[in-house]
């Protein structure tokens, strides 16, 4: 079973496979994150408010026990599925052109970036192409500061 098989199948069996998801102009998405990260960055990082805030960011899941800390930046935070008691700390970069799921019981430090998407050359047009995949962190997991978890 190849990695997106396995995402799927796990949100299958919770229930969150074909959840339907706002549509808008790219221009109104990329304004639209730009304002819910600077809300989110006022919100105080204290136990009422982490709900709101991940609210605020527009998760495409996130469980009451997640914790995000300020300074939080994401592309299409609607890719992004929190499942359990995780805390991510300040400063965290997520570009979710693919799907990203955090398991259970997930730490992650700051100034973390987890990418779904890269560039490559071809070698016969010389122009780049996206290549974009999703990231699953499974349970019980732990993320150094500074770490950068890539595609695949």
């Amino acid at each position: 079973m190849n990695l997106e098989d396995e995402i799927n199948e796990r949100l299958f069996s919770i229930g969150l496979i074909g959840k339907p998801r706002a549509t808008s102009s790219k221009a109104l998405s990329l304004l639209t994150n730009h304002y819910r990260s600077w809300l989110s960055n006022f919100l105080p990082d204290i136990d009422p408010f982490f709900r709101l805030k991940n609210s605020i960011i527009g998760f495409a899941y996130s469980t009451k026990k997640a914790r995000v800390r300020s300074s939080f930046k994401c592309s299409h935070p609607e890719n992004i599925y929190l499942m359990g008691q995780c805390f991510i700390n300040y400063s965290c970069t997520f570009l979710a052109n693919s799907l990203i799921l955090i398991g259970e019981n997930v730490d992650i430090g700051p100034n973390v970036g987890i990418y779904t998407i890269d560039h490559r050359l071809n070698a016969v047009t010389q122009k780049f192409t996206s290549d974009k995949r999703p990231v699953y962190i499974g349970d019980n997991s732990w993320i150094g500061g500074g770490s950068i978890i890539l595609k695949g």
